[in-house]
């Protein structure tokens, strides 16, 4: 479905890009990034969820009778950064003639190879209202693979439920969590952004839109769907006037975002969807940064 999500070539030139951390790492195994403790310590530090391919002796059975799921025990010389991104996959990503919702999986495709070739693990998550969404969780630079395989049959359907899904998320220690979405519903963002920082995590918000949520270019009258209800219709008239009052609106939609952001402490980034992947990725990221080379 989705097989030209990246190419060969675009994989060399993030080569060397690396992902900014702020915050020392506490947790995870060993990685690519330097710690600002000194020496080496068995003292035990915090838990992350059992991925495939992990040493069983690290198991915590106790852990495992109290959640019937299975944790290992990290410690403090295992300096693996963890990464989760979280993709919206509502139905309104799935817009525009260069679709919002493709170019979030391309980024979070781009993203996690940076991520993992610093031997670093990135957790993918879908921002969905399904109880059963998607996750992967990946490490190592064979892992990329695994990513394109489960991301290439994404569908994006329904309402989008922020808060909710990155509460199913399993975050453990420090990190960064990052989040791609439009926006739309953005009711529970604060929630969303107060509980991040709560769990310790550095949080990059960025938002996505259309060139025709942008610029919009259609005039008359007009019966507008709501595309993540199909009961919400509304008729409406579209010149010159209405056209003004449509960008005030969408100028104090970005700027509220932004300036939730900034309140919680998460940094903001706007693209269209119609900029390439290169732009957003050396000169939109690295301007605010998120990247820098390794």
């Amino acid at each position: 479905m989705r097989d030209d999500l990246f190419n060969e070539e675009f994989f060399k030139q993030l080569q060397n890009l690396k992902l900014i951390l702020k915050t020392p790492i506490s947790s995870g195994f060993t990685g690519g990034r330097r710690s600002r403790e000194k020496g080496i310590s068995v003292e035990f530090s915090d838990y992350r969820e059992y991925s495939p391919g992990d040493d069983f002796r690290r198991v915590d059975w106790n852990a495992y009778g109290r959640f019937n799921r299975l944790y290992l025990k990290l410690f403090m010389e295992e300096k693996e950064a963890i990464f989760n991104i979280f993709v919206d996959t509502s139905k309104s990503m799935d817009y525009g003639v260069f679709n919002k919702g493709e170019l979030a999986l391309k980024l979070s495709v781009a993203l996690s190879y940076m991520i993992l070739n610093y031997n670093d693990r990135v957790k993918i998550h879908e921002i969905s209202e399904r109880i059963n969404y998607g996750k992967v969780n990946a490490s190592g630079k064979l892992g990329i693979s695994k990513i394109l395989n489960e991301l290439k049959d994404i569908d994006f359907k329904g309402r989008s439920s922020l808060f909710d899904s990155i509460k199913r998320a399993d975050i453990f220690g420090r990190g960064v969590s990052i989040i791609i979405s439009d926006f739309y519903n953005m009711d529970t963002l604060k929630d969303a952004l107060i509980y991040l920082r709560h769990k310790k995590q550095e949080v990059i918000l960025i938002q996505i839109l259309s060139k025709e949520e942008l610029e919009p270019s259609i005039r008359g009258d007009l019966k507008l769907k709501n595309i993540e209800d199909i009961a919400e219709n509304l008729d409406i008239s579209i010149y010159g006037k209405a056209l003004n009052l449509y960008k005030e609106k969408l100028k104090d939609f970005k700027e509220e975002v932004q300036r939730i952001s900034k309140k919680y402490g998460a940094k903001y980034i706007f693209t269209s969807s119609e900029n390439s992947l290169e732009k957003i990725i050396f000169k939109e990221l690295a301007i605010k940064g998120v990247i820098n080379r390794g």
